[in-house]
């Protein structure tokens, strides 16, 4: 599950656990989990940005380092050589966990906003993109976090363009119009995955 910034895919990926009971992974929370349990990562972004970007010795500054990387590309291109790496190996052992604790689970979602970007897609049976225009996830942005447009559209242009999110998406679901709109096609969605995991079961 992969999307632009705001567009809602935490959205989707909440109703299908609360609704439907499907484990989800938040590959957010693996990219904290890689900084803040890793040694190795901590020394590496302090060698990499220095002291300024520490709360304490081993506390990483979240905010201040994600505003400067939201503006600076190649800051942002070596915060992820850092720190990616660690995140697909946190995400790819709570994949496999996920199978072995909830092994009636029909299926699994991983919410990514970068999941092309770290090549996650290549490990996945579907990828769906929620889609919505940068209009709107510019206004529930702000309502939600505080943030300005210019700020919204900032984090929208560092993810990969929304044209080749969906052309690499099986599944499209768009999130530009009311809850209950973005809710059935969720419904509509879940009964196609749901096909497509009993097919896979019977052919293995």
């Amino acid at each position: 599950m992969t999307g632009g910034f705001a567009a809602g895919k935490s959205t989707v990926s909440s109703f299908l656990h609360d609704q439907f009971g499907i484990p989800v992974i938040d590959v957010d929370q693996a990219g904290r989990r890689a900084v803040e349990e890793s040694p190795a990562v901590l020394a590496a972004l302090r060698d990499a940005f220095g002291d300024a970007y520490f709360i304490a010795a081993n506390t990483l500054n979240r905010k201040k380092l994600g505003e400067r990387v939201f503006r600076d590309e190649q800051a942002r291109i070596l915060l992820n050589r850092i720190v990616h790496p660690a995140m697909v190996e946190i995400v790819l052992a709570e994949m496999k966990q996920a199978a072995e604790v909830t092994p009636q689970a029909p299926y699994v979602v991983v919410d990514a906003a970068l999941l092309f970007e770290l090549d996650l897609h290549k490990k996945m049976d579907v990828v769906v993109t929620v889609w919505a225009p940068l209009s709107v996830c510019q206004r529930r942005s702000a309502r939600r976090d505080g943030l300005t447009k210019a700020e919204v559209a900032a984090r929208y242009q560092a993810q990969w363009p929304m044209a080749q999110k969906i052309a690499g998406a099986d599944y499209t679901l768009d999130n530009s119009g009311a809850r209950a709109d973005l809710q059935k096609a969720v419904r509509h969605l879940h009964h196609q995955l749901l096909n497509r995991a009993q097919q896979k079961r019977r052919r293995s």
